[in-house]
C-alpha cells in the first residue's frame, strides 16, 4: 500500500503539525500590569515563571495569586499540558486575557497526537510560552533586557 505514495507524502502525513490560534488584544488596550490567576492543576515545570518573564520582556508587570483581587483591571488565566516522548515536554497551552469579566484576547497552542516528527515539540517551555504571549499581545515588541529594572 505504501508503494502508491511517494515517501515524502507519507512523512508529511505522519509528521503532523502544531497548530496555534489566537485572538490578539486590540491596539486600543494599554496594558502595563496583568494579574495571573494560578492554576494549581498545571504541572508543567517553570510555566508560571516563563509566563511572567514573557510579559516582563514586553514591559508588562504581573503578579500571580490563587484569587485575583477585584481591583485588577486585566486578569490572565491559563492551562498547560505536558506529554512524554523520550522526555516530558509542554504539548498544549491556552491563555485567556480578561478585562473585568470579559475575554478580550486568547492564544492557544495545540500539538495533536501523532505529531511525532515535529521537532519543535522539544522547544523549551520558555520559547513556547513566549510565542503564546506574543500572539496574545499582538506581538508587542519585547523590551530590551537593559531597559528592564
Amino acid at each position: 500500500m505504501l508503494k502508491k505514495y511517494p515517501p515524502f507524502a507519507v512523512l508529511v502525513f505522519v509528521s503532523g503539525c502544531i497548530s496555534t490560534t489566537s485572538l490578539p488584544v486590540g491596539d486600543d488596550e494599554q496594558i502595563t500590569k496583568i494579574c495571573i490567576e494560578r492554576n494549581p492543576k498545571v504541572i508543567v515545570p517553570g510555566f508560571e515563571q516563563a509566563l511572567q518573564e514573557a510579559l516582563l520582556r514586553r514591559g508588562i508587570t504581573s503578579t500571580v495569586s490563587g484569587t485575583v483581587p477585584a481591583a485588577c483591571k486585566y486578569r490572565l488565566t491559563y492551562v498547560a499540558y505536558q506529554r512524554w516522548d523520550f522526555v516530558m515536554f509542554m504539548s498544549n497551552a491556552h491563555l485567556d486575557l480578561y478585562k473585568g469579566d470579559t475575554i478580550i484576547a486568547y492564544s492557544d497552542r495545540h500539538m495533536p497526537i501523532g505529531s511525532g516528527f515535529d521537532f519543535s515539540k522539544w522547544d523549551s517551555t520558555e520559547t513556547k510560552v513566549d510565542e503564546l504571549v506574543g500572539q496574545l499581545l499582538n506581538d508587542i515588541a519585547p523590551v530590551p533586557q537593559a531597559d528592564i529594572q
